[in-house]
């Protein structure tokens, strides 16, 4: 899986991004009513580079907490 998949995913699920550092990418997902932060995640690496397993994994227990659903 690209890291442009997982973007994706995160993206479709409601995650958005609040600031980047070089190649790392921090998303949020927050609550709609009282804006508390549900789950956060950094993303780093190249849009077009394999994902390693270490970050398939936490964006999809990341997506999960957010009450969204993981697709393979």
């Amino acid at each position: 899986m690209r890291i442009r998949n997982l973007i994706a995913q995160l993206e479709d699920a409601g995650f958005v991004l609040v600031r980047t550092r070089g190649d790392h990418r921090i998303y949020e997902y927050r609550d709609a009513t009282d804006h508390h932060l549900i789950a956060e995640v950094t993303i780093a690496g190249h849009d077009p580079d394999n994902a390693p397993p270490y970050l398939i994994r936490e964006v999809r227990d990341a997506i999960e907490a957010a009450g969204g659903t993981w697709e393979d």
